[in-house]
């Protein structure tokens, strides 16, 4: 994904509208972003939730903001990747806090989703 791209996914990873909804956003943007070229705006659909953005880089636990490892990430994305990543819960390693894969304080804007717009 070029460096000037920015990519629009649901809150919920699960979440996948319907191909007339998806065809709206893309036209919403398009309307909001009248310099960007229609062809270059497009959107992605996928049966189950795939990782969207680039590598994760500085990752922080959303609680107490403690850098988390990469072998850390590493392990929990490969327990999603077991689950298809339809359940991305996981426990923080430095306090213990309950939360989601996709609510990680990534440095790069790094998600899960079944829906992209870009």
């Amino acid at each position: 994904m070029p460096s000037d791209t920015t990519q629009f996914i649901p809150a919920d990873h699960t979440y996948m509208p319907g191909f007339l909804e998806a065809k709206q956003g893309k036209e919403l943007l398009e309307a909001l972003l009248p310099d960007v070229p229609a062809e270059q705006i497009t959107f992605k659909m996928s049966p189950n939730p795939c990782l969207t953005g680039g590598s994760p880089n500085g990752i922080r636990c959303p609680s107490c903001h403690e850098a988390l490892g990469e072998a850390w990430w590493t392990d929990a994305v490969g327990d999603a990747y077991r689950e298809d990543f339809w359940e991305l819960a996981v426990s923080m390693p430095c306090c213990g806090a309950e939360g989601s894969l996709n609510r990680l304080d990534y440095e790069n804007h790094v998600g899960f989703s079944r829906f992209v717009l870009e």
